[in-house]
């Protein structure tokens, strides 16, 4: 698959949506990796491998929290280039996992760059705010907080994309086997990370049985055929409900 210079800029238009103030004040599921990865298939044309790749990206951002405003990592735009460049060079989720890691962790320097741009116009709303100036309060605390974040992510997502990806799949085509192999592992035990996160941040060990079993039975179904997605969504569904309900009548005793 080729990405044209209208994808990319249209994948940098979504980081730069993704890290405007519409997006931060939204519901946490929009801003999980597997819409970013939506958003890739729909614009590259391939949901469905695009959705496949960014499985394994949710799992291992599932438990990142932003600590009193400490974004760890820049989640969009490791699933951005993640997704992209298991799409381009057809790598497979886990290697994919190997790619946005990193990435993410460099693009919260794009991150760094926003925020001290944006802590301007909080000053300069101050001013107008003394100068009973409402039209330029209006500016300074919605425009030019939302044109920003076009400025700083659709020119660098875009070149990274658009030149990036077809360096990867370089990249990954004149490594050997062996070491594909390794990123391959790592990229499968880094998902779990991802399970330790959530279950450090929910901080209740009785609920750690929880995580254990379901891996055990997920393994040993994979003996009888295995189970749809859908099916363990709504298993689970009940287990939770049935724990809240069972656990709240007896901290109300």
């Amino acid at each position: 698959m080729e990405i044209s210079l209208f994808q990319a800029i249209l994948l940098g238009c979504w980081a730069a949506f993704f890290h405007t103030q519409i997006f931060y004040t939204s519901s946490g599921i929009i801003r999980q990796p597997l819409i970013t990865g939506l958003v890739v298939g729909a614009i590259l044309g391939d949901i469905p491998s695009a959705m496949i790749a960014s499985a394994p990206i949710q799992l291992l951002y599932m438990g990142v929290l932003a600590v009193g405003g400490a974004v760890p990592t820049d989640t969009c735009v490791g699933t951005i280039m993640g997704v992209t460049t298991a799409l381009v060079a057809g790598v497979n989720p886990e290697q994919a996992v190997v790619v946005a890691l990193p990435v993410g962790l460099l693009a919260n320097q794009l991150l760094n760059i926003l925020y001290i741009v944006q802590g301007t116009w909080v000053h300069k709303a101050d001013k107008a705010v003394e100068n009973c100036d409402l039209e330029a309060i209006s500016r300074y605390g919605t425009i030019y907080p939302f044109i920003v974040p076009f400025i700083i992510y659709v020119p660098a997502i875009a070149l990274a994309v658009y030149a990036g990806a077809d360096a990867i799949s370089a990249l990954l085509a004149a490594t050997p086997q062996n070491i594909l192999h390794a990123l391959e592992v790592v990229g499968g035990v880094l998902p779990a990370l991802g399970f330790a996160m959530t279950i450090t941040a929910i901080g209740k060990k009785s609920l750690f049985p929880y995580f254990v079993g379901a891996f055990f039975i997920a393994t040993a179904m994979k003996n009888f055929g295995g189970i749809s997605l859908t099916i363990y969504a709504i298993v689970g569904a009940v287990v939770g409900y049935l724990h809240v309900v069972y656990t709240s009548k007896e901290q109300e005793a």
